[in-house]
């Protein structure tokens, strides 16, 4: 192409294959670990990610990279970077028993250890749709036309992991099965993250409700002020006046300076709840007899 190339032309080309979804075969495992690192901190995770690949040996990013991918032996590795976190994914084919359960255990220790971890997720594919789910299974669905089944109870595991069981049957697409996985980790993600808005909503409960009581008595005043306003000097209307205009103005401006604290929370948790229906609307889920719908998640973070 005989052209003045862009100079984003690189980076909007290589963001579109950054999270591809990847063709992978039943059975496999992805951990996933998030990081809620602000955007001043990722480069210092990015930095501790890359001296621990110098120092295992693994084929180490580029400098000021944001996403990277890479192979420990038989184990894929791959470190994200986002708007407010980032993650550090494992996975590997098969059902990881003994050695190879004990290799990934390893690695896993072995990782760099950022700050602020809000997401753990250990989602496995298996095959076979008549084997149990996970024991205490609160949700789960059935997926892709029924050729797929998710279940999870929610709850971390000893080792603080969230389990999601995915069981396909036998000779799923490989793309498909790739792409069950990638959503299931991403939309834990993308959950936990929405769910933060919740204890921000919290917070903000005391004060909305002190600007009630206090608009209340203000009200009250201001009728008060007008019923008196015949026997009482001009002068001392005006100054009345004046002391609940100011009082007025000083609760508008701090409902103002609150609102702008909590609008980035709160606008975050509307995109992920995007994110996470997104995902879901692409799994065509149908009811699985015993379990409530994986969309339990909807609830509260909705009423964000």
């Amino acid at each position: 192409v005989q052209a003045s190339i862009h100079p984003r032309r690189v980076f909007v080309l290589a963001e579109l294959h950054a999270r591809p979804f990847p063709a992978l075969a039943a059975p496999h495992r992805i951990v996933r670990l998030a990081y809620a690192v602000g955007p001043a901190e990722i480069g210092a995770a990015a930095a501790a990610f890359r001296d621990f690949a110098l120092r295992a040996g693994i084929e180490a990013p580029a400098e000021n990279f944001r996403h990277h991918r890479a192979r420990f032996g038989p184990i894929g590795l791959a470190f994200e970077a986002h708007t407010e976190f980032v993650t550090l994914t494992l996975d590997r084919h098969g059902d990881l028993e003994g050695a190879a359960s004990e290799v990934f255990a390893d690695l896993l220790l072995r990782l760099p250890v950022l700050p602020r971890l809000l997401v753990a997720v250990d989602a496995r594919v298996r095959v076979g749709l008549d084997r149990p789910t996970i024991d205490t299974a609160l949700a789960g669905s059935l997926v892709d036309g029924g050729r797929a089944r998710i279940a999870t109870d929610f709850r971390p595991d000893p080792g603080g992991f969230v389990p999601f069981a995915i069981d396909v049957e036998p000779g799923l697409d490989e793309r498909r099965v790739g792409a069950l996985l990638q959503s299931v980790v991403e939309i834990e993600v993308y959950r936990s993250f929405a769910l933060l808005g919740l204890p921000e909503a919290q917070t903000r409960g005391p004060l909305v409700g002190r600007v009630e009581r206090e608009l209340s008595q203000l009200s009250k005043e201001m009728n008060a002020a007008r019923a008196t306003d015949v026997s009482t000097s001009l002068t001392d209307r005006l100054a009345a006046n004046q002391v609940l205009l100011d009082r007025l103005t000083a609760m508008a401006a701090e409902i103002e300076a609150d609102a702008a604290e909590s609008a980035f929370r709160f606008r975050a948790s509307r995109a992920y709840e995007r994110l996470v229906e997104e995902r879901l609307d692409g799994f065509g889920e149908q009811p699985v007899d015993g379990v409530l719908p994986t969309r339990l998640h909807q609830t509260p973070v909705g009423q964000v």
